[in-house]
């Protein structure tokens, strides 16, 4: 096996007795890719992990990795890197025995040996703390010792299990910027567990987002963002609208819909649906505005209740009679800046929304 196959999983599924926690996941992982495994607690990311490790067996469905099949190969045959939340890190050994280990095991020469150690804690930058124990470092230098140790050996692929989530914030986005440098620089796959949809969107060039074990949809971070298949999506991806529209006629490449009894214009795909559409607005894609801007735009009037100011920027809770609450972001420090109570318009382009089905909403 070499870094250069692809890993293809088949119609996976998993159960624990009469407990099904994967439901025929099909995906195809690209060789050099950065994948993310999204998905809230008990949505299967983590079991999909295990069963890519070989920790655990899939109950159907096969594992290809380029013409192999892997399905039953066990987790010391897979040549795969493994990097945790708790490091795993060996106490009593120093920092550049801890990232030898794999390599001994391996029965690497010890010439080899010593030069990849430089090489992989030159590359994760701890080089100068190669003769430390575990117990003096940072949980962050901890991190990158775990992971200069299973990049090591040169695994075909990286399984890394929410290796940040003990971490905070500010350390987080350090080694989230780090972690994609590496990358980037090795070339080998990774697959990355995650809760954090701030950090799937930050690093990966694929985002596969999991709920109970079924694969929702997958994609880059600006395809899921922009335009989601699903409510679930949309809703874990970020702050959303949805506001319940009605399709009216098709018009040019277009469509017309009626939202709060306002027609308004659509530019995006229409899905095929019964009767009923939910339209999704981000609220970074609404404008609030003293008055109606007139032909060519999107407008529904309301009532601001709310402004949170955030230092960058402000979230407007509008309550719009015939669609709720509606958000919408400003800036700072804007022209036009409403009191809570008064009239405010929400305006939005045609090519802004996305058309969903309105089952989507009970999904």
């Amino acid at each position: 096996m070499t870094t250069h196959d692809r890993l293809r999983l088949e119609r996976l599924s998993k159960h624990y007795g009469r407990h099904q926690v994967l439901h025929d996941v099909s995906l195809d992982i690209e060789r050099g890719s950065f994948l993310t495994l999204l998905g809230p607690s008990g949505s299967g990311k983590t079991t999909l992990l295990k069963v890519l490790a070989g920790f655990e067996r899939c109950s159907a469905g096969r594992l290809l990795l380029g013409d192999a099949d892997i399905t039953s190969l066990p987790a010391e045959r897979r040549n795969f890197g493994l990097v945790f939340q708790g490091y795993a890190l060996f106490p009593h050994m120093t920092v550049a025995n801890n990232v030898a280990f794999p390599l001994k095991v391996r029965r690497w020469d010890r010439s080899r040996i010593e030069a990849r150690v430089r090489e992989m804690l030159e590359l994760v930058q701890l080089g100068h703390l190669a003769h430390r124990k575990p117990a003096e470092l940072s949980g962050g230098q901890q991190q990158r010792v775990a992971l200069a140790r299973a990049l090591a050996f040169e695994p075909d692929l990286l399984l890394l299990d929410e290796p940040m989530s003990a971490l905070d914030r500010k350390l987080r986005a350090d080694l989230q910027i780090e972690l994609r440098r590496i990358h980037r620089r090795l070339g080998t796959t990774f697959v990355y567990v995650t809760h954090d949809q701030d950090e799937a969107m930050t690093m990966s060039d694929q985002v596969a987002v999991l709920d109970h074990g079924r694969l929702m949809q997958v994609g880059p971070p600006e395809t899921l963002y922009e335009r989601p298949e699903n409510r679930f999506v949309a809703e874990f991806l970020g702050r959303s609208n949805f506001l319940p529209a009605r399709l009216l006629a098709a018009e040019g490449p277009g469509s017309r819909i009626e939202v709060a009894g306002r027609t308004c214009r659509h530019a995006g795909p229409v899905p095929e649906a019964g009767h009923g559409v939910s339209l999704l607005l981000r609220p970074e894609d609404i404008e609030v505005r003293p008055a109606s801007p007139g032909d060519g735009w999107n407008c529904l009037s309301g009532r601001l209740q709310i402004r949170t100011y955030f230092g960058d920027r402000a979230l407007y809770q509008v309550e719009v009679p015939g669609a709720g609450t509606v958000s919408a972001y400003a800036p700072a420090r804007p022209e036009f800046r409403p009191a809570e109570g008064d009239e405010v318009h929400l305006v939005w382009r045609a090519e802004d929304g996305v058309l969903l089905p309105a089952e989507a909403e009970r999904s």
